[in-house]
């Protein structure tokens, strides 16, 4: 490996000790859909500044956000949607790691078009437990880590966040996120259901 193949991520989150500890982790069990990480960066003071990992030529996000470049093919679409979900597969069944930060942001791609998952600033190493989140990307997340009081994430949240990014990944546009029919969507997500009674008749009226 030349140093053309490694990147240094600076970050000034502190302490990292969560992140690395979850790196670890995930650097046991290494996995082609999910990026490699193969130190921690220290500075004078010998606390971790940095971490030096493999390197990656964009996102999925800024790939569907560049209009100089030709549109991306389904058949490539399908496949990011594939080895994204392969990535998320591995991080959970083998790794037993929640992610907590899916999107077609943190899916990074190398040089010939292949998907890994990256950032695992807000990710845990604990199982199926239900873990409160403070911090979370908004328009990818699901309805429980949306609720005011004391939002949760587990595996299955990561599942929604990544059926979300494959929704956009298919449209083929960094914007369908934004679209109004979205916005609604999350903007209804913490009204009341309507009763029984009145989902009922709303149905019975529409057949």
């Amino acid at each position: 490996m030349c140093s053309s193949d490694l990147a240094v991520k600076f970050t000034h989150r502190a302490p990292l000790d969560q992140e690395l500890e979850v790196l670890e982790q995930v650097c046991r069990h290494p996995s082609p859909n999910i990026v490699a990480v193969y130190a921690a960066v220290l500075d004078d003071t010998g606390a971790v500044s940095g971490i030096l990992m493999e390197r990656m030529y964009g996102s999925v996000a800024s790939r569907l956000q560049d209009a100089s470049l030709p549109k991306v093919s389904k058949e490539q679409r399908l496949l990011w949607c594939r080895q994204a979900a392969t990535g998320l597969l591995h991080l959970h069944d083998v790794c037993d790691v929640v992610h907590r930060d899916l999107h077609t942001g943190n899916l990074l791609l190398t040089t010939n078009n292949y998907i890994k998952i990256a950032d695992f600033g807000l990710s845990k190493a604990q199982g199926d437990a239900l873990l409160t989140l403070t911090t979370f990307n908004a328009l990818f997340s699901p309805p429980e880590a949306l609720q005011d009081a004391a939002p949760v994430h587990s595996k299955a949240s990561d599942v929604f966040m990544l059926a979300l990014s494959m929704c956009q990944i298919l449209s083929n546009d960094a914007k369908f996120l934004g679209t109004p029919k979205l916005q609604a969507m999350f903007q209804g997500i913490k009204a009341e259901p309507p009763s029984n009674g009145a989902l009922y008749t709303h149905v019975t009226k529409s057949g």
